[in-house]
């Protein structure tokens, strides 16, 4: 007889990490389009490298500190810019045709069929935190104004941004290809 898999929070409670209350409790307060450990973070009961770190052994993935990741810069050039915001994927590696791609949640199919769309290759997933992908992302494309707007009310006070020198505002239209590749402004652009 197969054994049934346990759900992801089972799968704590039977860790030690929860209790059956506050699982119960995460449940219950669970906002609409949550995800359970979403809710475990923004309830304070798990810290949100933890939960992740968790769920990617839950899944059987790997985990990655993009803190301390070195990703090549031809890697993530096969993601634009604007599917890694929209899908919160940061591209890490590429072996043949897999490409390996860190992710908050391992289940969005969507950011897999169309990462593997854009670039022409299999997708393996990796999981990281939110903050540490969203900071990967701004390292790497570029920091906006909205994303400086977010990342300082999440409680990043440090600037300029780490991996970043000057902030992308709106401002500047993209009428000249020499773009700066930390800020992505145009050389025109009056804020420079």
């Amino acid at each position: 007889m197969t054994e049934k898999k346990v759900g992801f929070g089972e799968y704590l409670v039977g860790l030690g990490i929860l209790t059956t209350d506050q699982l119960k409790k995460a449940t219950q307060d669970q906002k609409r389009g949550e995800r359970l450990e979403q809710a475990l973070v923004r309830l304070n009961l798990m810290k949100e490298e933890l939960a992740l770190q968790h769920l990617a052994d839950y899944f059987n993935l790997p985990y990655v500190d993009l803190d301390t990741y070195l990703i090549d810069e031809k890697v993530v050039q096969l993601i634009p810019e604007e599917t890694a915001r929209r899908h919160m994927a940061v591209p890490l590696f590429r072996i043949g045709n897999t490409l390996t791609v860190a992710l908050t949640n391992p289940l969005n199919l969507l950011a897999v069929d169309e990462v593997r769309s854009k670039t022409g290759a299999d997708v393996d997933i990796a999981l990281s935190t939110e903050r540490k992908i969203q900071r990967a992302i701004d390292q790497h494309y570029g920091v906006t104004a909205a994303t400086f707007e977010t990342t300082w009310s999440m409680g990043q006070t440090e600037w300029p941004l780490p991996g970043t020198s000057r902030l992308s505002e709106d401002v500047c239209t993209p009428h000249s290809e020499d773009f700066c590749r930390p800020c992505r402004r145009c050389s025109g652009c009056p804020a420079f």
